[in-house]
């Protein structure tokens, strides 16, 4: 799982043009990044789709927001 929220991290920092190398995983959410608008949030969900061969619903993508709940979407998607 450590792999997993890595790679999602790294997508993160490039999609919102930010590093979060020393943001705590539990503050990486929206509000918190400055980068983290409507528009980025559709660019991260495609982008994780692709990465991970997942599909999100419309219900996963509103309430993906943050880290932790973007981890237990795909995990529950690829477990």
């Amino acid at each position: 799982m450590d792999n997993l929220r890595e790679k999602i991290k790294n997508i993160m920092e490039e999609i919102f043009n930010t590093s979060l190398k020393n943001t705590k995983d539990e503050d990486i959410k929206e509000g918190n990044i400055e980068n983290w608008d409507s528009l980025n949030h559709v660019n991260l969900m495609m982008r994780l789709e692709q990465e991970f061969n997942v599909k999100f619903s419309l219900d996963e993508i509103e309430k993906a927001r943050d880290l932790k709940t973007i981890v237990d979407i795909i995990l529950s998607k690829t477990s």
